[in-house]
């Protein structure tokens, strides 16, 4: 009786564990023009940014490796989509960029996941499987390369990367015809499609010492077994793109890049009121105000200089409408 309550227990312990390696996130389909630049653009932030953590180090490329220590940076992303895109961003704190770091992203199309984790190489991928690597032979942004072991740089319609005060942001777009070419029958993004995705961190001055990873902790690795990647989930439009069309003509920011004063211009097409808040790159509100505005042109100065350099989304809002645009502080 005891021995069964325990190996009860233990196999609870596992199906637990598994299921908490096994992440979700849902995607937010974007209605706006996303320019691949290495900037977040605020649709993104709509979703929430993901953190990257989990760990493992370089010492072999098995499978069945158990977590590791070796990961000192912070990495978080986001993503969206449209009918033709995937688009996929990334932010990582890294004051020491070197030849060993990149970006890595995995996708099984039909999230199936399928895998028999072979003891080591070669992978264990079918058709709908596949990895794109980005990262920079010399350790400079402005030499980025995309790679694909399965051959499928294809899938890549752009790519950019920007350096900023403390690590840099990568950012991607990739086709749904390219990626769902292989699949069969054909797959077409709709809403609550899902799609089996992992994205990695490459870390490392010359090779690479160690990877942090989304979804992956130990036990599989993305490179070899699609297993244990996580999914994402096509979701609904996004609320950043709730347009105040019935009150607003147009917003700007001026100027941008701020230093220690922005000024919000908003256009109304009648008197009412909003509320004005910036929204820093950890989702945290660090201004918010109301402001009344007249038809026509209403300014509101925002001191910056107490915000560090970084990427902010003004957000002016009324109700459960706003309008977004993106604000770059640099000191």
């Amino acid at each position: 009786m005891i021995k069964n309550y325990i190996l009860a227990t233990m196999f609870a312990s596992i199906a637990s564990l598994s299921m908490a390696q096994m992440k979700n996130y849902t995607v937010g389909k974007t209605l706006s023009t996303i320019k691949v630049d290495g900037v977040i653009d605020a649709d993104y932030m709509a979703g929430g940014m993901q953190m990257l953590e989990n760990c493992i180090d370089n010492s072999t490329l098995d499978c069945n490796m158990p977590p590791a220590t070796g990961c000192d940076k912070t990495t978080k992303w986001a993503a969206l989509w449209n009918d033709n895109s995937l688009f996929v961003v990334a932010e990582v704190v890294d004051a020491n960029l070197g030849t060993g770091d990149a970006i890595e992203l995995f996708f099984s199309m039909t999230n199936d996941k399928t895998s028999n984790c072979p003891a080591n190489w070669p992978r264990a991928y079918n058709a709908s499987t596949f990895q794109i690597v980005s990262g920079s032979p010399t350790g400079n942004l402005d030499s980025l390369k995309v790679s694909s072991p399965n051959g499928q740089v294809g899938n890549v319609v752009a790519q950019a990367a920007k350096l900023t005060a403390n690590g840099y942001i990568m950012e991607f777009e990739l086709s749904w015809f390219e990626m769902d070419f292989l699949t069969t029958p054909a797959l077409i993004p709709v809403i609550g499609r899902k799609i089996g995705f992992d994205i990695s961190n490459n870390q490392g001055i010359a090779t690479r010492t160690a990877q942090s990873m989304w979804n992956q902790n130990g036990g599989n690795r993305n490179w070899t077994d699609p297993s244990g990647f996580g999914t994402i989930t096509l979701g609904d439009v996004v609320n950043s793109v709730n347009k105040l069309n019935s009150l607003v003509n147009k917003v700007s920011i001026a100027p941008n890049p701020a230093a220690d004063l922005v000024n919000v211009t908003i256009n109304a097409k009648q008197q009412d009121e909003v509320s004005i808040s910036i929204i820093n790159s950890l989702s945290q509100k660090v201004y918010n105000n109301n402001q009344a505005v007249v038809a026509g042109e209403t300014k509101h100065e925002i001191a910056t200089d107490n915000l560090p350099n970084g990427i902010y989304t003004v957000v002016i809002s009324k109700g459960n409408l706003s309008a977004t645009e993106k604000l770059v502080i640099n000191k």
